[in-house]
């Protein structure tokens, strides 16, 4: 890849090396999208699998524990992923302007 860039002309250059930074960006948004996706359906798993065993004792109990602890799991990633989305705009603009300009 760097032999691409030094082929280029430097205004070239960077605006590849842009977009190259974009898509990786991109890329680990719907990486992380994914993650959590997944994290949620294992939730969804143990939530059912409380009700199920609600009247259990310590397996009714325990699983109660987990939820409690994914919910607050849960929304600390969902939090985490909205902030890398909106900087990921932000981004954006930031090199859309840049290319359209110079």
């Amino acid at each position: 890849m760097m032999s691409n860039l030094k082929t280029l002309e430097p205004k070239e250059a960077f605006k590849k090396h842009l977009i190259d930074y974009l898509v990786n960006r991109q890329l680990d948004l719907i990486k992380s999208t994914i993650q959590l996706l997944c994290f949620f359906m294992i939730s969804a798993w143990l939530i059912i699998a409380g009700c199920l065993f609600k009247e259990s004792g310590v397996i009714g109990q325990t699983l109660h524990t987990v939820f409690i602890v994914e919910i607050i799991l849960f929304v600390v990633f969902s939090y985490f992923l909205l902030r890398d989305f909106f900087a990921l705009l932000a981004v954006n603009r930031q090199i859309i302007t840049t290319i359209e300009h110079g």
